[in-house]
């Protein structure tokens, strides 16, 4: 069934994330249950679904906070965007994006090494998606018909959960207190927009890595 966010109020949009939240968890925990069984394609699969709930709640935030500075909104995009699986991929991976960027200089060990990793699952969306299907069904690689177990090892699904896991960590702490102060996060995101700053040494990080990935 087709929903337009547009007419969804901000109170249910509240709802709606702590909903995706809790469901996301719900995913995670039955990820769990089936790598515990070995059976790895499956809980890649639910793995990944937990990824793009959480890009759901993101994109329901940012929509919140949209709405509070009065900002043209593309509600045609949104509500695409809410029911297409690679989209909600890509903005997940803004959750690890967000965290480094929030203490990029003191971070010592391994940033750059985190935000290649992380702009590399931005750009590998579809094959995260391919993926999952592949840990679901049958599928045909390179004209030869495989079983979800020939696709997705073990170490992939590890790799998918730890990811999983650390986003879902980092953005439902203190989601509540959040969405309670949602006009403040609002008013410091406008004062952004009139004089954004960054991170210098985040900037030329990402820079070498986009440059090398030309």
């Amino acid at each position: 069934m087709k929903v337009d966010i547009r007419i969804i109020s901000d109170a249910e949009i509240k709802i709606g994330i702590k909903k995706t939240i809790k469901n996301c968890k719900s995913l995670i925990q039955d990820g769990d249950i089936l790598f515990q069984s070995e059976r790895f394609p499956r809980a890649f699969a639910l793995y990944q679904f937990a990824n793009e709930e959480l890009g759901k709640a993101v994109l329901l935030f940012s929509l919140l906070i949209w709405r509070k500075t009065n900002k043209p909104i593309d509600y045609k995009s949104i509500n695409r965007d809410l029911t297409d699986h690679i989209p909600k991929h890509r903005i997940s991976n803004g959750i690890i994006l967000n965290a480094l960027l929030n203490n990029y200089s003191e971070k010592k060990e391994g940033k750059k090494d985190i935000l290649k990793e992380t702009i590399t699952k931005i750009n590998s969306a579809e094959e995260y998606d391919s993926f999952k299907n592949y840990g679901l069904y049958t599928s045909s690689v390179h004209n030869s018909f495989k079983t979800p177990f020939e696709i997705i090892t073990k170490e992939q699904v590890i790799d998918l959960k730890m990811d999983a896991l650390k986003k879902f960590q980092i953005y439902t702490t203190d989601i509540e207190k959040h969405l309670d102060e949602i006009e403040e996060i609002s008013k410091l995101y406008k004062e952004f927009e009139v004089e954004p700053k960054f991170d210098e040494e985040f900037i030329a990080d990402l820079n070498d890595i986009l440059n090398d990935n030309k």
